[in-house]
């Protein structure tokens, strides 16, 4: 980010990054192991919101079943 701002050309109320000078640039990753962790989070987090949007679909039939089965008996 500061290589970036260091390299923008200032103008009226805006910044422009010649692009030579962008593909120059080096961009910091994290290791391979942290983008894999951060990646095994990321899933077990959309499994977990793919197992509640299930569970949410289902909600009304579940209710009318309830309701039914108390009106019946």
């Amino acid at each position: 980010m500061a290589e970036a701002k260091a390299s923008a050309a200032k103008a009226i109320n805006q910044a422009n990054i010649n692009a030579t000078k962008m593909r120059h640039m080096t961009i910091p990753v994290p290791p391979l192991k942290a983008q894999q962790a951060f990646v095994r989070s990321v899933e077990a987090h959309e499994a977990a919101i793919s197992a509640a949007e299930t569970l949410l679909a289902a909600a009304p039939a579940r209710k009318a079943a309830i309701l039914d089965r108390a009106l019946r008996g």
